[in-house]
């Protein structure tokens, strides 16, 4: 006998497949469920039927959609320090790190006391991702040890910061 599979009770924003959408006798089909970040968070009760020549079959699934995780940015910076001459440079790696939705990020930076400048590459990241530090001097730069605060800032939520210090001598 053929049984005709289909799946009801799903919200708005989740998608409920089967596969295949019908069998033979003793077969069996494979049910898939999509949740979209569009779904309302909560317990929800799918029914799977099966209809044939006799009396349709029913059969209970229950699905949890939970809440995404919030927002949240990392940022770490390596090297943490460096050593230059006045007129030199140093390059260290921004990594970001994010959770939940992805979203850009804006990175800036500061340096504290103002003498280096400071230069990001690229300046906008989406997603996690790595980007360029370098801290340029010039030749009559104060020799002291400097600090570069990092921040990165979410277009929709979240921000971190990191320093780096840079020793000029």
């Amino acid at each position: 006998q053929q049984v005709s599979l289909s799946a009801s009770g799903q919200p708005a924003g989740v998608s409920v497949s089967l596969s295949p959408t019908s069998v033979s006798g003793s077969g069996s089909s494979t049910m898939s469920v999509s949740v979209s970040s569009t779904a309302t968070p909560g317990t929800y009760a799918l029914t799977i039927t099966g209809t044939g020549i006799s009396a349709p079959q029913k059969a209970s699934y229950t699905l949890t959609v939970n809440p995404p995780a919030p927002q949240s940015i990392s940022l770490s910076v390596s090297p943490g320090s460096s050593t230059v001459k006045a007129g030199g440079s140093r390059q260290a790696t921004l990594t970001v790190g994010e959770q939940g939705a992805r979203q850009s990020v804006t990175l800036r930076a500061t340096v504290s006391p103002g003498g280096p400048t400071v230069t990001l590459m690229p300046v906008t990241l989406s997603g996690p991702s790595t980007a360029s530090l370098t801290v340029s001097t010039l030749r009559s730069t104060t020799p002291r040890t400097y600090t570069v605060t990092i921040a990165a800032v979410g277009a929709s939520a979240g921000s971190a910061s990191t320093t780096y210090t840079l020793v000029v001598t």
